[in-house]
């Protein structure tokens, strides 16, 4: 038909279009995905084809809470923001900066999001991702459950750790015990105000440092975060911020025999009370915390090394 057809990307306009470029390859469009994923908690530095990017997301997006709808709903609005710019470039030669992109999916996501009202859990991770997407979170009630302590093996020591933020600042706790559950060590700490999982792998490598001071050979590390919990496990990508303290985390490991779990935050209630110790009004004061903690391991030495907490 004579028609002459360009074959460069109109977005990026320098490489050659094709599927795989436009996404996520183009600059455009690869500014956009990294701006969606970083608001789902979630950091990525190479991208790859469309469907490769697709299966990634279907792995790493299981559940039918908020945050993992709202997830699979950002994909789909980018992939047809990004196609409706291609499509306006090319026959109305008008252009949107990929700013104003973003807010139009993030608008979309707002609204859809709040329509729904899905529940989701009351963790610090949802509530970034609604704060970030600009959504509603709509706290899901949870329902009663048995939370036990579980005692390490006999040559093993058992590590428990927790954070706490506020307006003023974190706090780092964590405290060392044996299979009967006395405690060995334990710490307490001021910090700056930081991100809550930057405060979570704090908190664990400066447990793992006091362990190491204590010439322990074998370790168990227990934390309520699920996220610390993966990114020392190597499931998740780490924050570059973070690079430097996992590096320090590992170097930790090489000289222990290790494992390390996941636990529920109401299992987890002496390093929590450990991470708001030095909080004004918040906590337990010092003294009657440490005799708190004199008399429970009192009682979990009674009880043979098991501690059972009824929510």
């Amino acid at each position: 038909m004579g028609v002459v057809i360009d074959p460069t990307c109109p977005l990026c306009k320098s490489e050659e279009e094709s599927i795989d470029h436009l996404f996520f390859k183009c600059s455009y469009s690869a500014w956009l995905w990294k701006s969606i994923l970083w608001r789902n908690g979630h950091r990525r530095t190479k991208n790859q084809s469309l469907l490769a990017e697709e299966d990634w997301l279907r792995h790493h997006s299981k559940g039918t809470g908020q945050a993992t709808v709202a997830f699979k709903l950002c994909f789909c609005s980018l992939i047809h923001n990004i196609w409706m710019e291609r499509t306006r470039r090319i026959f109305e030669s008008s252009e949107k900066h990929k700013r104003f992109v973003l807010n139009k999916i993030l608008t979309e996501i707002s609204i859809k999001m709040n329509g729904l009202k899905i529940k989701d859990k009351n963790s610090p991770r949802n509530i970034s991702t609604a704060t970030n997407l600009k959504y509603r979170h709509i706290p899901d009630d949870p329902s009663s459950r048995y939370c036990s302590w579980s005692p390490p093996k006999e040559d093993e020591l058992k590590l428990n750790s927790d954070t706490s933020l506020d307006s003023n600042g974190g706090g780092l706790g964590g405290l060392i015990r044996d299979n009967r559950g006395m405690i060995k060590n334990l710490f307490s700490i001021n910090v700056d105000k930081r991100e809550i999982y930057e405060l979570e792998l704090q908190a664990i490598e400066r447990g793992i440092d006091l362990a190491l001071s204590m010439n322990c050979l074998n370790i168990w590390i227990e934390s309520d975060s699920k996220l610390a919990v993966d990114i020392i496990l190597g499931n998740v990508h780490v924050p570059w911020k973070q690079k430097q303290t996992l590096r320090q985390i590992r170097s930790y490991l090489e000289h222990l025999s290790w494992r390390i779990s996941h636990s529920w935050r109401e299992g987890n209630c002496p390093a929590d009370q450990l991470s708001k110790r030095n909080y004004p009004h918040k906590g337990f004061p010092s003294i009657v915390f440490l005799a708190t903690q004199s008399l429970l391991s009192a009682v979990i030495e009674d009880m043979n090394g098991s501690l059972y907490l009824r929510l």
